[in-house]
């Protein structure tokens, strides 16, 4: 911790600098971090179910459609009329970006275990390419197919979907309880420090520390598959460790202050005691939660 405080002290305008320039990297890829992140893990991997998805996947090259479009005609299915929409419902769902394969109802021999029992309503199956935004492109399917389209009423269904609304649900639900929890939290380190700077400072490292981490989870889902409910953990974990460990690096600076040393001093007693402390606590929870 020596060498770092020390560097710190001596060329305080380039550690701002570098800071600033992390929080700025951090803001290009955090936010892209919700288009990336896909649902999952709800199947029991020894079930039969599973076990056969897998060797289908394996095997025949087969997987799960990630939409599932579901079209009322409001009249029988296997009309004229009912048919060119449904041309149609496959056309410009083959035109979506993203989209690899469209099947349907109609493309598959007019099973009977695609239509519905009143015999009004058929299936559509969009699988999505290789690496594509599970997130966005179903949710541009959502957006431009469901109502009343193309002489049908559609619903849009899936994983896709799923994975899509679940992702606003998390965003939405972030906002909302940052704007309760972080008012609150300000208030009462105002009145614990007495001042709005020494207040304000914790709460801006939790912030920056949960962007930061957004940034990473950006990157792990450029190469693996990365869960919506990491949003959760980030956010909880940054929220309370941030605070927590920002707190202990103030009080002490404080100290350190209140001893009548001057300001590079006490930055060094700070990062000696606090500062390695937050270090090795912050290591274990790191490596505690990869185990």
């Amino acid at each position: 911790m020596r060498p770092l405080s020390n560097f710190v002290i001596r060329h305080s305008k380039l550690s701002l600098f570098g800071f600033i320039a992390l929080v700025l990297l951090s803001l290009i890829g955090g936010f892209q971090a919700f288009g990336n992140l896909k649902g999952g893990g709800y199947n029991d991997p020894g079930s039969d179910s599973e076990k056969v998805m897998q060797m289908l996947t394996k095997d025949f090259g087969q997987s799960d459609p990630e939409v599932v479009v579901v079209a009322d005609m409001g009249r029988s299915a296997d009309d004229a009329e009912s048919a060119a929409s449904g041309e149609q419902i496959a056309a410009e769902l083959a035109k979506t970006e993203g989209v690899s394969k469209v099947t349907s109802y109609y493309s598959l021999g007019r099973a009977a275990t695609l239509k519905s029992t009143d015999g009004k309503a058929v299936y559509f199956f969009a699988k999505l390419e290789e690496g594509s935004k599970t997130a966005e492109v179903s949710k541009d399917i959502q957006d431009r197919f469901t109502g009343e389209n193309y002489g049908a009423t559609i619903y849009v269904a899936g994983w896709g979907p799923i994975t899509s609304e679940i992702n606003h649900t998390i965003e939405s639900d972030l906002t909302r309880a940052e704007s309760v929890a972080i008012p609150i939290t300000l208030l009462l380190m105002i009145f614990v420090f007495g001042s709005v700077v020494a207040a304000g400072l914790p709460l801006m490292i939790a912030g920056l520390t949960i962007l930061g981490s957004f940034f990473f989870i950006w990157l792990a889902s450029l190469f693996t598959d990365t869960s919506t409910f990491s949003v959760n953990l980030v956010t909880g974990l940054g929220l309370g460790l941030g605070i927590d460990y920002a707190l202990l690096m103030v009080s002490r600076f404080r100290e350190e202050r209140a001893k009548k040393q001057d300001v590079a001093e006490s930055v060094q007693a700070t990062m000696l005691s606090a500062g390695r402390t937050v270090f090795f606590s912050g290591l274990t929870v790191a490596l505690v939660m990869i185990s």
